[in-house]
């Protein structure tokens, strides 16, 4: 009985390129992107995990897939010993409050009709976790910590009203105010400001080190800026319109591919 609270085994997410008649005919038949092809990685309790490459390598496309916000080709996704592979909606809702995603593009993620305190207050209502007023004092107090402040001023203001480094402040704390036990980092702090970067990492690490049942995963460029004793890398490379090479074992249980740079050496 493994004690992972994330199995991904041989997950494979083609996205289907829609052609007229006549190119299907030239090209003898439908094309798929190939975007993530035979991936494979368990995440322990309290571990940090990095996914590294270089943009469009299918990062965020592998983060996204693993939570179920995209249908996996094939493959197997295990979450807390549950296979969640083709669970439907509604079977993944329970689920969602313990695996939550820090987006990469803040602007996209955060809807401009309702002010920043309600969106992050906002899983807490929709999970039945707290009512209104908890929810709002959770956010006040998360809102704090990640660098929203005067917080109570900040609650009432649209995201029109904030920059990128506040609104991506904004993201992460809606992430982390439900306590997941499993948070994918799409490059959380690319956007803020090195003053509040470190301050923002820090608070990510404590809730890992210090509960020691929230796992992290982080899709990166450059990986995890921090060190660890429980913080793996894996390098990836970019998605190609034919099926990829297969992947070739490197040293201890990373895996890496023909022709990528590891990150580790």
């Amino acid at each position: 009985m493994t004690d992972a609270i994330l199995e991904v085994h041989d997950l494979v997410k083609h996205f289907p390129v829609k052609l007229p008649g006549i190119a299907r005919i030239l090209w003898g038949g439908d094309l798929a992107v190939h975007a993530v092809d035979g991936v494979s990685f368990s995440l322990r309790p309290g571990e940090i995990f990095g996914l590294v490459g270089e943009s469009g390598c299918g990062k965020t496309t592998v983060g996204r897939t693993v939570l179920r916000l995209l249908e996996p080709t094939s493959g197997t996704i295990r979450f807390e010993g549950m296979d969640i592979t083709h669970l439907k909606e509604r079977e993944l809702r329970p689920l969602r409050k313990r695996m939550q995603i820090i987006f990469q593009d803040p602007h996209a993620s955060l809807n401009p009709g309702m002010t920043i305190g309600q969106s992050i207050a906002d899983p807490l209502i929709i999970h039945e976790a707290a009512d209104e007023r908890e929810a709002k004092r959770a956010a006040l107090e998360i809102m704090t910590e990640v660098g929203l402040a005067p917080a109570e001023q900040m609650y009432g203001k649209y995201p029109a009203d904030l920059s990128g480094g506040q609104k991506q402040r904004a993201v992460i704390a809606r992430a982390m105010i439900l306590k997941p036990q499993l948070i994918v980092a799409d490059e959380p702090v690319a956007m803020l400001d090195m003053s509040i970067r470190s301050r923002v990492l820090e608070l990510m690490l404590s809730s890992v080190t210090e509960s020691r049942s929230c796992t992290s995963a982080e899709l990166s460029r450059w990986g995890p800026r921090k060190e660890s004793t429980q913080t793996r890398n894996i390098p990836t490379r970019r998605p190609s319109w034919k099926p990829s090479p297969s992947p070739i074992p490197c040293d201890g249980d990373e895996r890496c591919f023909p022709g990528a740079r590891c990150p580790m050496r």
